[in-house]
C-alpha cells in the first residue's frame, strides 16, 4: 500500500467528520497540556525556586502523576482513533472510557524507558 493510498483511506475515514475529530484533538491537547501545567504550578506554588524545583519530592510526584493522567488521555485518544478507523460512532466521552487500564500502561511505558535507556 502506497502513501497516498493510505492518506486516501484515512480520509475516507473522516469523511464528515473533520469538525468533530478536530475538536476531538484539541481537547485532548488542551487538557493534557492543563494537566502538566497544574501539576507544574503545584511544585512552584509550595515554594519550590527554579533551581530546587526538579529535586523537590512533590515536584515529582507531581510530575508522576500528571504523566499517568496522560496516559490515561493516550489511551481515550487511541481508543477514538480506532472507532473512526473502524466506522464505529465516538464522542468525547471515549475520551475516558478506556481509563481502567490507565495503571497498565503506565506500567509498561516505564518497563520500556528502563529497557531502552
Amino acid at each position: 500500500m502506497t502513501r497516498k493510498e493510505i492518506r486516501a483511506e484515512a480520509r475516507g475515514f473522516l469523511k464528515g467528520q473533520w469538525g468533530k475529530a478536530s475538536a476531538m484533538l484539541f481537547v485532548y491537547s488542551l487538557i493534557s497540556y492543563a494537566a502538566v501545567m497544574i501539576f507544574l504550578l503545584i511544585g512552584v506554588i509550595t515554594g519550590s525556586s527554579v533551581e530546587t524545583l526538579q529535586e523537590s519530592p512533590l515536584y515529582f510526584g507531581s510530575n508522576i502523576i500528571a504523566y499517568i493522567f496522560q496516559c490515561m488521555l493516550m489511551i481515550g485518544y487511541a481508543t477514538v482513533i480506532l472507532k473512526i478507523a473502524s466506522g464505529r460512532s465516538w464522542g468525547f466521552k471515549d475520551l475516558f472510557s478506556n481509563a481502567r487500564y490507565t495503571l497498565k500502561v503506565f506500567g509498561m511505558l516505564m518497563l520500556m524507558t528502563v529497557y531502552v535507556c
